[in-house]
C-alpha cells in the first residue's frame, strides 16, 4: 500500500514536470511580462553569485544577469536578448575600494552628520 502511495505520488510528479516543460510561446511571453518586476533567482556556488532580472528596453525584452565574484571582488553585468539569444556585457567592476567609501550619492543625514549627534565629542575621520 505504501509503495503503491509512493509510486503513484514520483507518477503525479512526473506528469506535472512533463506539462511544465511543454508551454507555448505565448504563456513564456506572459511569464517575462510577471517576471519584470522581481528579481527571478539568486544562486551561490562555491565560488559565483548570480542574479537574473528583466530588463531591457520596451519591445526589446531583456533578462538582466549580474554575477559577483567574492574572492576577487568583481562584478559584471550581462544582458540577454529574449528574442535572439544575444549575450551584451554592460559593464564589469572590481569594488574593493566602493567597499571602503563612508558615502557616495548619499542624502542626508550624512553618516558623518549622524555621527556628530550621537557622539558630539567624537573625533570627526
Amino acid at each position: 500500500m505504501k509503495l503503491a502511495m509512493v509510486g503513484a505520488l514520483v507518477g503525479a510528479g512526473l506528469v506535472v514536470l512533463a506539462l511544465g516543460a511543454v508551454t507555448s510561446g505565448e504563456a513564456q511571453a506572459q511569464r517575462f511580462a510577471e517576471q519584470r518586476s522581481v528579481p527571478q533567482e539568486i544562486t551561490q556556488s562555491a565560488e559565483l553569485i548570480t542574479l537574473s532580472t528583466a530588463a531591457g528596453e520596451p519591445g526589446q525584452p531583456a533578462q538582466q544577469v549580474t554575477i559577483i565574484d567574492p574572492k576577487t571582488r568583481v562584478m559584471a553585468v550581462y544582458h540577454v536578448s529574449t528574442a535572439t539569444g544575444e549575450i551584451e556585457l554592460k559593464s564589469v567592476r572590481k569594488f574593493d575600494w566602493d567597499l571602503h567609501m563612508e558615502e557616495f550619492n548619499a542624502t542626508g543625514p550624512l553618516p558623518r552628520e549622524v555621527r556628530s549627534q550621537v557622539a558630539p565629542n567624537s573625533r570627526q575621520h
